[in-house]
């Protein structure tokens, strides 16, 4: 199957910096339920619009604007290395249905789907935009008045210097 598919095995721990081929060249990134340090990499090695926006990024798996709803705190807020607030703007987000639209009668039979909706529960599809419009106030829209360009990359970050061993 792998090579039908011709997935590729990364043979070495990245720590999720890993780089899509290029533009044109969708790829996606299978991480669910992943660390936040782990999506942040993702996107600092894809950070330019050309590579990362309009489906040559794609990520399954957290719902990413829930960091900046719920489980970002101060430190996470203003560390320069942080690549998913950025990006968030620019962040087309789809919930991934899994096992949730089979019906009841076929759930009662097969009760696999009741562990897929446990090990895939709150999966999204996100993809990214190059620009997005501001409002005037503040708030994202693909109608406002004034249009957001892709920010600038944040600094990468280096293991040793993550102090709650987020990464794995």
């Amino acid at each position: 199957l792998r090579d039908h598919l011709e997935v590729e095995i990364i043979e070495t721990n990245e720590r999720g910096k890993r780089g899509v081929p290029g533009p044109g060249s969708p790829t996606l990134f299978f991480m669910p339920h992943c660390p936040m340090r782990l999506y942040s990499n993702v996107l600092w090695s894809n950070w330019h619009p050309d590579v990362a926006c309009n489906g040559g990024l794609m990520i399954v798996g957290n719902d990413l604007r829930a960091y900046d709803d719920r489980a970002v705190g101060g430190d996470e807020r203003d560390d320069p290395t942080n690549c998913i607030l950025p990006a968030l703007p620019f962040a087309v987000v789809t919930p991934v249905p899994v096992g949730r639209e089979k019906s009841k009668e076929i759930r009662r039979t097969d009760r696999t789907l009741d562990h897929m909706d446990k090990a895939f529960n709150d999966c999204f599809l996100t993809v990214f935009r190059r620009t997005v419009k501001e409002e005037s106030n503040g708030q994202s829209s693909i109608n406002g008045p004034s249009s957001l360009d892709w920010p600038p990359q944040p600094k990468e970050h280096f293991a040793s210097a993550d102090t709650n061993n987020e990464l794995i």
